[in-house]
């Protein structure tokens, strides 16, 4: 909804505390003279090049505030939201679209492209049967096998898994489900840290988690060393601050067999836990 006259509020203060986690969000802290400090979220649904522009203008402009200690005015959205951190938080979080009267840059215009009415060219048709590709010297050549990166499989297994078994269920217990053979780590990454539901991975190789799953801890942890300077007076920095916490696979390395399942601990585990599942690559 565009900002009006109905729908948004501001807020004169301080700043105590400023941290851009992304292109597309950051948080500050106010100091209002009355009323206590307020925590303020400036994010952008959309990271294209002019939102993150605008963003980190907002954050440049907030950031010259707190070093020079003048006041700043915030530009925000009504109502007020209400931090969910926990039941009954009575905190307040403010959603800034912008600062001290910033310039905002209006949408640039669409790029159009002209369209013609002609029909177009036929797709090119090779020399060899099957439309395979063909070399004048040795004939047709063997047509390459389209590998598909299914990167999203582990997430929707997931989430079918927690469909079916409720996401109560999975969190009443302390082992929770049983990865069998889980060494590239897709399940239980999706499950225990990004959804914080108990996963333990059964499988003789160490956890090796792909480019994509270290970046993300990469980032936890960059953004974790941000939000250490306002854990003392910032509400929103400390729960931040919890969400991107410390995160190591739960493994056992060893085969799921009939001596797994014969130990003190195996036998405890499969009695304990929810499910036994195996995500097949592909």
């Amino acid at each position: 909804t565009p900002p009006g006259e109905s729908n948004t509020a501001f807020a004169v203060g301080t700043v105590t505390f400023c941290a851009k986690l992304s292109p597309s969000f950051a948080t500050f802290t106010v100091q209002r003279p009355i009323g206590g400090p307020l925590d303020v979220i400036v994010a952008r649904k959309r990271a294209d090049a002019r939102h993150a522009a605008h963003l980190a203008a907002i954050i440049d402009e907030v950031e010259r505030c707190r070093i020079s200690v003048i006041p700043v005015v915030v530009h925000c959205y009504m109502p007020f939201e209400r931090c969910s951190c926990q039941d009954g938080c009575k905190h307040l979080i403010m959603h800034c679209w912008n600062v001290n009267d910033l310039p905002i840059s209006e949408p640039e215009p669409l790029l159009c492209r002209v369209v013609s009415n002609a029909a177009p060219p036929p797709p090119p048709v090779s020399a060899g049967e099957n439309n395979t590709e063909y070399d004048a010297h040795t004939g047709p050549k063997k047509r390459k096998r389209i590998d598909v990166k299914n990167r999203g499989r582990a997430a929707r297994f997931v989430e079918l898994l927690i469909d079916v078994i409720g996401p109560d269920a999975l969190k009443s217990s302390s082992v929770g489900v049983l990865d069998v053979a889980g060494g590239a780590g897709g399940v239980t990454f999706e499950l225990s840290l990004r959804r914080g539901m108990p996963c333990t991975v059964i499988d003789p190789r160490p956890v090796k988690l792909n480019r994509t799953q270290r970046n993300t801890l990469k980032f936890r942890k960059d953004n974790r060393e941000i939000l250490k300077g306002g854990l003392e007076v910032s509400h929103c920095a400390n729960v931040l601050y919890k969400r991107f916490r410390d995160w190591k696979p739960t493994q056992m390395q060893t085969l799921f067999d009939e001596d797994f399942a014969s130990s003190e601990e195996g036998n405890r585990m499969l009695r304990e836990c929810k499910c036994c599942c195996w995500h097949a690559p592909g």
